[in-house]
């Protein structure tokens, strides 16, 4: 079973009807939102949804230390991290839930990005959904993590914070090379996914450029530092 980690802020309004499609996946029984804008929180009935974990924080904690607080509240041994702007074929669920096992680091999504759509299209063809090794070695057939952050999985055993300053950027990335150098990660590829790509943020710079500015900068720095790993 999956526990699926959701930060929110509300500011894409599709979410809250996506809810409902979420909910009735099977293999999903515990969905954690970090609500990190509580007084945006909209008037819906979905949100008293016996599968949803509702957390109410304070202060917007941003999404990597939203994602460390979703691993420990989430109750099941999968967890699945869900960007709240993204609608994607449900089915990958199930085909994850039924995929992963021990040998696993993380699987990640493949999307759509920026100057990389040629990825992406070259890898979708009928929508089936398909699962391949990074250590594929024939480059034909193996993607590139581009996206991963928009949907991925990792072992709940096998999560390890990242690191409490860098708030919004790199931190799939982090993890997933981390990840890398002790087991298997895999992509998600052939599996249909919409997004308007980085709602939030885009309105967190909006509302504040001043303060966005300095976090990008600051996380560009430390995980640049780091060289985009950390143990």
């Amino acid at each position: 079973m999956i526990s699926l980690i959701i930060p929110t802020m509300w500011r894409y309004p599709p979410f809250i009807e996506y809810l409902n499609y979420l909910v009735e996946i099977e293999c999903i029984d515990d969905i954690v939102i970090i609500n990190n804008d509580v007084a945006r929180t909209p008037e819906n009935e979905i949100l008293k949804h016996y599968k949803l974990n509702i957390y109410n924080s304070k202060e917007n904690l941003y999404v990597n230390p939203s994602w460390n607080l979703g691993s420990k509240l989430a109750k099941n041994s999968l967890l699945g991290f869900l960007s709240d702007d993204v609608e994607v074929d449900l089915n990958v669920f199930d085909k994850v839930d039924k995929f992963m096992n021990s040998s696993i680091g993380m699987i990640g999504i493949l999307a759509r990005y920026a100057d990389h759509e040629q990825h992406y299209d070259k890898f979708f063809t009928d929508g089936s959904i398909e699962i391949v090794s990074t250590l594929e070695p024939d480059d034909n057939k193996r993607p590139p993590p581009i996206g991963i952050g928009n949907l991925f999985f990792v072992r709940k055993d096998d999560w390890k914070d990242i690191p409490n300053e860098i708030k919004i950027f790199h931190g799939e990335a982090l993890q997933w090379n981390r990840l890398s150098e002790i087991k298997n990660n895999y992509i998600i590829t052939n599996c249909k996914i919409n997004t308007p790509w980085h709602v939030t943020w885009k309105h967190l710079s909006e509302e504040d450029n001043f303060v966005f500015d300095n976090i990008q900068r600051k996380d560009q720095k430390l995980a640049q530092e780091m060289k985009f790993i950390f143990r």
